[in-house]
């Protein structure tokens, strides 16, 4: 039985994981803690946005979500 993800989507996914934890720490430091979510949150929503298009299969969202919310 075929895969239906490849280590490719496996690797995009991880990088656009790491890239919305990186724009925490990027955007934490620049704007007030009361803004740092709405400051955040369009960084973070180009990342999941790229990760979509580029995966575009059944649970891309929830390749990048899930290892985030392990993170946190």
């Amino acid at each position: 039985m075929k895969s239906l993800w490849s280590l490719r989507d496996y690797v995009f996914a991880a990088f656009m994981t790491i890239g919305m934890v990186a724009s925490v720490f990027v955007i934490g430091p620049l704007v007030p803690t009361f803004f740092e979510l709405v400051a955040w949150a369009p960084i973070g929503g180009i990342f999941l946005t790229l990760g979509m298009a580029r995966l575009q299969k059944r649970g891309s969202v929830a390749l990048m979500i899930v290892p985030l919310a392990v993170l946190l």
